[in-house]
């Protein structure tokens, strides 16, 4: 397992997330560092402190409300290095209930939304067995997600950059979660940080989110190789021509 992981995951989706935006179709309202102004209210509330803008947020309170927040509330201290990364990645830019369940799915446990020791022992049995499968699997799923909500056609291309990296399937030079969840899972330490959503043409930094209650969770067919992965992404028009 990971314990020491959360910091080298922090940096990583901090690149992503880039600085404050506040895109008026973006359900997650004003955002700084992918933390939420709604967040960061409860955060400063919860700690009798006096509300204020999230453009001021800083470096501490982005940490610590990264980590009770989301990184603790994910176990992600008990999930296979690299997975953590990705499930933590999910859970910041869709919430931990859904990063969860999409991981429970993956895994064929009941999805319930809580990593308890049923869940575990699924995981931990599907890492044993081939853990960089069950990491590109559950990337493949957040994508099936993605492509399923009403506003991926204008935050689409910055969703499937974050989570693909700007190749399809996995490649060393590459910055998708993708590429960096299984560089972890080798224990490769040398990366270097990806550029923010929205730095590059026609990207727009956005949560990505829906009503959880009802929801049918949207899931990826079977990834076996890397073409099966290039052909989830290639299969919305806007993608194919960035990647072919």
């Amino acid at each position: 397992m990971a314990a020491s992981n959360f910091k080298r995951s922090l940096a990583l989706v901090l690149a992503h997330e880039g600085g404050y935006v506040n895109h008026p179709l973006d359900p997650g309202g004003a955002t700084n560092q992918g933390v939420t102004q709604a967040v960061y209210d409860a955060y400063r509330t919860y700690h009798k402190q006096k509300i204020q803008s999230v453009k001021l947020i800083s470096s501490l309170e982005v940490s610590e409300i990264y980590q009770k927040n989301y990184w603790k509330l994910c176990r992600a201290d008990s999930l296979p290095c690299g997975l953590d990364y990705a499930v933590f990645d999910f859970a910041v830019n869709s919430g931990v209930s859904r990063a969860v369940r999409y991981l429970q799915r993956t895994v064929n446990v009941v999805q319930d939304g809580v990593i308890g020791v049923i869940t575990l022992a699924a995981i931990e049995a599907a890492a044993e067995l081939d853990e960089q499968k069950l990491i590109i699997q559950y990337c493949a799923n957040r994508m099936a997600f993605l492509q399923s909500l009403g506003t991926f056609k204008t935050f689409g291309r910055g969703w499937t950059r974050r989570v693909l990296g700007s190749k399809t399937g996995v490649q060393e030079s590459d910055n998708g979660v993708i590429d960096f969840a299984v560089k972890m899972a080798l224990d490769d330490p040398v990366f270097s940080l990806p550029t923010p959503v929205g730095s590059k043409m026609d990207e727009i930094p956005a949560k990505a989110v829906a009503n959880i209650d009802p929801e049918i969770t949207v899931v990826a067919p079977i990834i076996d190789t890397a073409e099966l992965l290039k052909n989830l992404a290639v299969s919305n028009d806007m993608l194919a021509q960035r990647i072919n």
